[in-house]
């Protein structure tokens, strides 16, 4: 199971009614699967591999967005504690993704999730911009009948794809009488 697993890696979604695709990676390390997916690592030949995809996907996509479960940067904290937190956050080898993507030359977006920290940003001397999402389930916004997420607009061209400004956030509550009538 674990090899076909890793074999799927990395893959591309198209969204529909656009020439974007979203280069999916699987940047949870096994090991660390069966505790809290805490730790990230992405194999080097799954991103030396994304350039490969990339090419043959051309076809049908103009510009690329890249989604990771582990952070690819993180905002510097001023907290020891936090700073050694965060490590953790960030998988082990996002530089590599960093350099890969930077030799494209071409403005990317990376989106990713897993824990606590909602930011938007840019990986320094790059065009690579990141829009991190909080997780659903670990922390104070995961309370029971509402979600929230994140709109996000992009301008996506030839071989570019950049964030137009901040994303928005948008809410559901839902009513406590709807949530118990469906149990």
């Amino acid at each position: 199971m674990t090899t076909i697993w890793d074999d799927m890696f990395p893959i591309v979604a198209l969204i529909e009614g656009t020439r974007v695709g979203v280069v999916i990676l699987d940047t949870v390390k096994p090991a660390s699967i069966n505790v809290t997916n805490a730790i990230g690592a992405v194999p080097a030949e799954t991103i030396d591999a994304c350039g490969e995809l990339m090419a043959q996907m051309a076809p049908l996509c103009d510009s690329f967005v890249f989604a990771t479960h582990h952070h690819l940067a993180t905002p510097y904290a001023k907290k020891w504690r936090s700073r050694v937190q965060n490590a953790f956050l960030v998988f082990q080898n996002a530089v590599q993704l960093v350099d890969m993507l930077s030799k494209r030359g071409e403005p990317t977006v990376v989106f990713h999730g897993h824990r606590h920290i909602a930011y938007t940003g840019k990986v320094q001397d790059t065009d690579i911009s990141i829009v991190a999402s909080p997780s659903a389930t670990v922390g104070g916004h995961a309370r029971p009948g509402e979600g929230s997420w994140r709109v996000v607009d992009l301008q996506a061209s030839s071989g570019a794809c950049r964030l137009i400004g901040r994303p928005q956030f948008r809410s559901l509550t839902v009513h406590r009488q709807d949530i118990e009538s469906t149990l």
